[in-house]
């Protein structure tokens, strides 16, 4: 059987009520011991999103959440700040990331996919699939 939302909604309540700070896996774990349904990483990622929309959770940074900021600042999260190398490397990450999902957009323009066999079509669509995962990746930068 499957858990509701609302269920996974009051045990994330619950699990903030003691004012730290939490992550998906957080969550997830709680959920899984406090309740005997199925649950999934995603189903709890929504569920966050429509707490933080009631503001019954907030954001601290990408992926922590806590009942409050007051509450946060008495965990006393540290963000520590990017160093250039790190700057950097992330720029070089997403030039590289830019440059290959450019080439393959060249390679995938040159392909007639109607004279391909099995196989090319297949290494075709992981391409394709590579083009997407990219993207994602991008997205985080």
């Amino acid at each position: 059987m499957k858990i509701t939302q609302s269920e996974i909604k009051i045990l994330i309540k619950q699990c903030v009520s003691d004012s730290n700070i939490y992550t998906l896996q957080d969550f997830l774990t709680y959920v899984q011991k406090h309740n005997k349904k199925e649950v999934t990483r995603n189903k709890i990622y929504r569920a966050v999103l429509s707490l933080i929309e009631t503001k019954d959770i907030v954001r601290i940074e990408r992926g922590i959440y806590a009942k409050d900021f007051k509450s946060a600042e008495n965990n006393s999260v540290q963000v520590v700040a990017e160093t250039e190398e790190e700057i950097k490397i992330k720029k070089d990450v997403f030039d590289s990331l830019n440059k290959i999902n450019a080439d393959l957009e060249n390679l995938l323009k040159q392909v007639n996919i109607m004279d391909l066999s099995n196989e090319t079509y297949d290494i075709v669509i992981k391409i394709c699939e590579l083009k997407k995962m990219i993207e994602d990746i991008k997205s985080t930068y």
